[in-house]
């Protein structure tokens, strides 16, 4: 009361716009807390792929690069954050310009195609990332593999 004896109607908050403030308050708060959970499980995924490419193209240079490895259809497993991610690694040949064959034109090299496929996630509902990359490796010459042969 006001000190003439009359009401003030501008005294405070009533009880139902405190509810309502609140309530206001509460639906923004876990609308953030939604978006922040959606966030950090994009954050994981893009982690995972970022593993994924990382894994592929290191086994991919090892590959392309060491050529006395004998590394051909290998599979394995590896852990990274926590993540266990299997890849396989495929090399084959490519048949190059057969027409070219066809002619007695000998190449000194041949193409090869090198997939390395990493897979990562629960059964069922697993992940993968493919690489491919080609490479051209020198075929020796005939007198050199038996030249080879001869010093075995």
């Amino acid at each position: 009361m006001s000190p003439s004896g009359k009401r003030n109607s501008s005294a405070g908050f009533t009880l139902i716009e405190v509810v309502v403030a609140i309530t206001i308050l509460g639906l923004s708060y876990s609308a953030m807390i939604g978006a922040f959970s959606g966030s950090l499980k994009l954050l994981r995924q893009a982690s995972e792929y970022q593993n994924a490419l990382l894994l592929a193209r290191s086994k991919l240079d090892e590959t392309a690069l060491d050529t006395s490895l004998d590394i051909a259809d290998q599979e394995a497993e590896e852990n990274y954050g926590g993540v266990t991610y299997s890849y396989k690694i495929e090399i084959r040949d490519i048949p190059v310009v057969e027409e070219a064959l066809k002619e007695s034109v000998k190449m000194p090299v041949k193409l090869e195609e090198i997939a390395v496929e990493v897979y990562w996630g629960k059964v069922g509902k697993e992940k993968s990332y493919k690489l491919v990359a080609y490479k051209l490796s020198p075929i020796k010459p005939p007198a050199q593999k038996d030249a080879a042969k001869k010093d075995a």
